[in-house]
């Protein structure tokens, strides 16, 4: 028997994940989501796995019951994990997943509500190429650009076929698309949770200005790819005393700093970088418009 939910969101990256998950969908009372521990409160290896397993697992080792039974185990009655197109750009980042991670989905709790938030592509890339550094990457951003272009991983960002995925899967009615630059106030969740019928009350609570999951300022970023190049990194497989060190004590006092100087440092990008992006976002980014009728052009999509 399918788990009915009131909604399943599915990201994408950088698009305010974090901010449903941990500020929003915690303070609307009708919500719960899974909690992912045991009845002793010790971390459900078992569940993560799932998680894990549903959104990346090759078929032939994928086990659809055992999943099942990690999922029906939690109460819960929604689902908010960007996972499921994928796991990073240093990772799974060419969105090969993500028909199949939707049908598992649907396999799981049937014909439910879908949230999709989407981000302007100029700015989403910078927001990942800057985990990309926080994880241990030492490159520059030109560079970082073009490895992911030759190796189709700026595919991700191509937004219809997400779109198109889950409407055909879930229903074009059942899919809510939604902008990360109007994500942030109240009336646009408000709108959200009434779509979804999910009474509002909490909606209240919600603190609009809480950075719930900051990554590296621009300062942060040129200083720890010089350091990075010296220690241990997630990226090579350190992560070294220096390196935790480096992320915990000193890059939110260079963050401080990057949020106090005027300027914040040099802006990340390149010569004929908005060309770059028009060419490879903007006919589908059009396409995005027509699925949607989301002002893509008023927000300087390109």
């Amino acid at each position: 028997m399918k788990r009915e939910l009131k909604f399943l969101h599915v990201g994408h990256h950088k698009c305010g994940s974090t901010f449903l998950q941990y500020e929003v969908i915690p303070k609307i009372e009708a919500l719960r989501q899974p909690a992912g521990k045991k009845a002793d409160g010790q971390s459900n290896i078992d569940f993560r796995r799932a998680w894990i397993a549903l959104a990346s697992q090759g078929p032939g080792g994928y086990d659809a019951q055992w999943v099942k039974t990690q999922f029906y185990a939690q109460e819960y009655n929604c689902i908010s994990n960007e996972a499921f197109v994928g796991f990073g750009a240093a990772a799974s980042a060419s969105g090969m997943s993500i028909e199949v991670a939707a049908n598992r989905l649907h396999d799981l709790f049937g014909d439910t509500n879908v949230l999709i938030v989407i981000r302007n592509q100029k700015s989403v890339l910078k927001s990942m190429f800057l985990d990309d550094i926080e994880y241990g990457h030492i490159c520059r951003f030109d560079d970082w650009f073009e490895d992911r272009l030759f190796h189709f991983q700026l595919d991700w960002f191509l937004y219809s076929y997400l779109i198109e995925t889950y409407q055909k899967i879930f229903g074009k009615d059942r899919v809510k698309v939604l902008m990360f630059e109007g994500l942030f106030n109240s009336e646009t969740l408000a709108s959200l949770l009434d779509d979804f019928d999910v009474p509002s009350k909490g909606l209240e609570n919600v603190n609009f200005s809480r950075t719930v999951n900051p990554g590296l300022g621009r300062i942060a970023a040129s200083a720890s790819r010089l350091i990075f190049q010296f220690c241990g990194t997630r990226a090579n497989s350190g992560n070294g005393i220096l390196y935790r060190k480096w992320l915990s004590s000193m890059v939110p006092i260079l963050n401080a700093c990057d949020r106090h100087i005027s300027g914040g440092g040099k802006e990340i990008g390149f010569n004929g970088y908005e060309q770059a992006l028009t060419n490879l976002y903007g006919k589908d980014n059009d396409r995005v418009a027509e699925l949607t009728g989301l002002p893509l052009k008023q927000y300087g999509y390109p």
